[in-house]
This record gives structure tokens, sequence and C-alpha cells, in this order.
């Protein structure tokens, strides 16, 4: 059996009485495919951010694994007024994938519907045992502790109406739609906890470790325990601009002996491959315009210290002889001290003399600039640009520098670096020392057992300051 969410108001049954097919089918694969236009969005929240019904990119290869000849079945849907299609094919993640999503008839709530076709459900289920089997190979101590975590279903439900609540405040037509569609999104997050059956991948390109409970909604997370017992998060503060500062440093494109530091050489294959064609611009950009392992290389060991430690009067010192702050060593002690976006806040509103962004609008500024394409002339992209260039032209100009070849490196790179951080060392130190410690990881976050935060976070700082050579911040969030 597999259970998958349909429209409330389809009757696949009949549409094919209706308009038999001229082909040979099972009335349960047309479910499967609906139930995944439906489900995938789930797994993609920023199919979401346009507020419009989205698209879902179906990529053919996996496709006909399970529904060899799939595409006569998505005409037909798309023919029988189902489905539509936006008529062309995304390239995403080097897969070429063509674009459905249900047609306005179809987007009701949905309920949750049973396919049952031997044949087709061990495909299936054969597709998620391949899917699921490097990354249990890969980190089988992150993957053994799933199966006694535990969903409170009702307070998951409450979670859901509430949400819903919220996303259909206007009451218009197209608001509805979408908030259908996430409430389905928000089912197909949960399902997994309670029926157990999970996913798990690492990506061909960050390396990172997926699973349901990275995809989770936050809102849901204070529904889980582990064996009844309460969880806790210890998280990174400003994690992709503390990742960033790595890039920094020039030991890390070319490695001296006696350093612990994170390095190019523990890269992945695909990421030292992107890096290879930038790499002596990147050291020459370095030379030029960064002071932090040159005028200060040992700096590091005391960013943190209480009201702002050494940092500040060395920039000061710097900005006397030269006229302006170092932006390298500026930035490096905001993301160590945990200021950076608030730092961003208030520098952005000054340049702009415009209302206070909130801390989430700077997040997504910075954010953007590191992944978004630096060619996309669209006025959203350039504003987030322009806006942190204006408080930090140098980092931005390493930034560009290292995306000139390929726009997606430095989103590679900071993925990469996190997954080598958080599951090579820290994970795997926390199952080392601790094998009977329960421990999930969610992307820069590691989760553990109320009780066993103090223990979990001091590996954390250790193993960051390390292997980073920066002292970082962390926040806690129980998960109650």
């Amino acid at each position: 059996m597999n259970t998958l969410m349909l429209p409330q108001n389809l009757n696949i049954e009949q549409i094919l009485v209706d308009y038999p097919p001229n082909f040979t089918y099972h009335p349960d694969e047309f479910r499967y495919l609906i139930g995944l236009v439906i489900e995938l969005p789930s797994s993609n929240k920023g199919l979401f951010d346009s507020h419009e019904y989205p698209y879902t990119y179906l990529y053919s290869q996996l496709l006909k694994r399970v529904v060899w000849d799939y595409q006569y079945h998505l005409q037909y849907l798309v023919k029988v007024g189902v489905l539509e299609t936006d008529g062309y094919y995304s390239n995403t993640i080097n897969r070429k994938s063509k674009g459905y999503r249900l047609t306005a008839e179809y987007r009701t709530p949905v309920q949750i519907t049973e396919i049952s076709a031997s044949k087709l459900v061990k495909r299936i289920e054969r597709q998620t045992t391949n899917r699921n089997s490097p990354a249990i190979e890969l980190y089988p101590d992150l993957v053994k502790w799933f199966d006694e975590i535990e969903a409170d279903e009702e307070k998951a439900h409450q979670i859901r109406a509430q949400l819903y609540q919220e996303n259909t405040t206007k009451g218009t037509r197209r608001e509805i739609e979408v908030a259908n569609l996430k409430d389905a999104s928000y089912q197909y997050m949960i399902e997994p906890f309670v029926s157990r059956r999970y996913k798990f991948i690492v990506d061909d390109s960050g390396k990172r470790f997926h699973s349901n409970l990275t995809n989770l909604k936050s809102e849901f997370r204070s529904c889980l325990t582990y064996q009844g017992q309460p969880l806790v998060s210890i998280d990174l503060c400003n994690s992709q601009p503390f990742l960033a500062s790595i890039l920094f440093t020039p030991h890390f494109y070319s490695p001296v002996a006696d350093d612990e530091r994170l390095t190019i050489n523990q890269l992945s294959e695909k990421s030292q491959v992107l890096l290879q064609p930038v790499i002596e611009e990147v050291m020459q950009y370095l030379v030029t315009h960064n002071t932090r392992d040159t005028v200060f290389p040992t700096l590091s060991l005391s960013f943190s210290t209480p009201g702002g430690g050494p940092l500040l009067p060395m920039c000061g010192k710097l900005e006397e002889k030269t006229g302006q702050i170092d932006e390298f060593l500026m930035y490096s002690y905001l993301v160590e001290t945990g200021q950076y976006y608030e730092y961003m806040q208030s520098r952005i509103k000054r340049a702009n003399g415009e209302a206070d962004l909130t801390r989430n609008e700077v997040k997504e500024t910075t954010l953007t600039t590191f992944f978004a394409n630096p060619k996309d002339d669209r006025q959203y992209f350039k504003m987030h640009r322009e806006a942190f260039c204006q408080v930090f032209p140098m980092v931005y100009g390493l930034f560009s520098l290292l995306k000139s070849k390929q726009y997606s490196t430095l989103a590679i790179l900071l993925q990469n670096i996190e997954a080598i951080l958080f599951l090579d060392h820290i994970a795997n130190r926390i199952s080392c020392e601790r094998p009977e410690l329960p421990i999930f990881t969610l992307h820069d976050s590691i989760v553990t057992t109320v009780g066993n935060e103090e223990y979990v976070e001091t590996v954390m700082q250790e193993e960051l300051q390390r292997l980073t050579g920066m002292k970082p911040s962390f926040k806690r969030e129980y998960w109650k």
C-alpha cells in the first residue's frame, strides 16, 4: 500500500469511463502522477514565493522508472482537464523537467488516497530504496534514530488549521487555491513521522543530507518527540554568512602544514572543479584587499571576547591608517558574535534612508547575494545585490569573482563546507563519543534530546573553531 493526497472532488474512475484512454493503463498510475504534482511542492518551499499557484517540475528519468509510458498518462490528464502544463522544459539541477499543475477545477482541499496496484507499489518502493540507500550507507548513525520519533497528530492538525486560516485572510479564490496546496504540502511533511516511511537523500552538488526532518516546516517541530522526550536544536547563528567567511583566507585555497582549518582539499570533487578556474584570481584579490590573515593572523582567537574584544580597536587603527575599516575583519567579527544581520539592518537603513528593514528582509538580501545569478537584471535581484554591495563592497567583489565562471559556485561551496563541518566532523564526533545519544541534523543545526544540549553545543563550538579559526555563536530552540 502507498498513500498520497488527491483533490477531494477528483473521480478518476468516472473520468476514465467518460473519456477512455487509447493506451494500456491502471487507474493507480494516474493517481500516482497527480499525487506527485501535489506532493513535490512540499520539498521546494520556494515554489510558493510568488504567491501564484505553482507548477511542479517532473523529472522524466525518474518518472519512467515507475510509470514507463508516463508521457501518455500526463498528456491524457492535460487533455481531460485535470492538469495543465506550462508548455516548456525547465533545466533544474541539470535535469530537464516539464512543469505541471492542477487546473482550477481541482485546486480543492485534498484527501488521503491509497494505491494498491501491486506492480506499481513495488516500483515505487524500489525507487524509494534506491534513493535512500546512498544516504543510509553514508550516514547510518544519523538515520538509525528516525524510527523512534513520535508525532502528535492532533497537535499537528491544529497547527495546520491555524496556518490555513492565516493563509486565507483575504478569501480570494487564488489565495484559497494556494492555501489548499500548502495544506496538502503540510500533510505530506507530517505523514512520514506517522507512517515511519522516511526519505533520505545526499545531494550530488553540496553533499548535504536531506531528510523529512530538514524539510519539515518549523511550526510542526513542536509536534515531535524522541521516545517521548522533548527535543532541542542548537543552531549556528548567522550560519551562511559565517560559513562564507571561511572563503576569506588564503589558507583555504593554498593550505599550509600544521593548520587544522578547512581547506579546498577536503571539498567534494565537484566543488574543487568549480573553484579551479578562479583560484588564482581569488588569491590575488585576497592579497590585495584582505588583511584578516596577513595583518592579524591570530586575531580570530580573540574575536568574541566580552564587549567586542580587540577587533574594533584594531579596525579603528586601520581606519586611522587607511581611511577605512577593513571589511573582511568587520564582517568576520560580526558573524562570530552573531551580530551580522543587526549590523546590516542599521547600515542598509542609513544607506537608503528608508524605514527599518526587518531581519528577514536583510537575510533575504544576503542570501540573494550568495545564491542568485549576478547577471539577473530583474529589479528584485538588483535591489538586494546593491544593498549588500553598499555595506560590504570588497566582500561583494570576492563573491562576484567566485561566481564569475558559474554563478552556482558560491552556493555549492557553502553547502559543501556546511556538510563537511556538520556531518563529517560534528555529527561524527558525537556519534563516536556518545553512541547512545540520539542526534539529528538540520543542515546548520544539531538536534538532540533536552538535557544533552550543553554537550552538543560544546562539541559544535570546539569543532567549528578548530576547522574555521573563528569562535561561533549559537542559539537554542526548544521544540515544545
